[in-house]
């Protein structure tokens, strides 16, 4: 017997399954807008993460 499929998300709905903040709490860059919803400049918040062995094992 199959296992039971997982009911569909709801639209608009989604999971985080990882978040960055910084040290000083923003978790975005600034201009923030619905074509950007991260902002400018948040490859900076996440580029400490990157360079760790977890992140490397995980991203392959």
């Amino acid at each position: 017997m199959a296992p039971p499929e997982a009911p569909a998300p709801k639209p608009g709905l989604f999971r985080v399954c990882s978040f960055t903040l910084s040290a000083d709490g923003f978790g975005a860059g600034i201009d923030q807008a619905k074509d950007q919803p991260m902002g400018r400049g948040t490859a900076s918040l996440r580029s400490w993460d990157m360079a760790t062995r977890t992140s490397q094992q995980l991203l392959g």
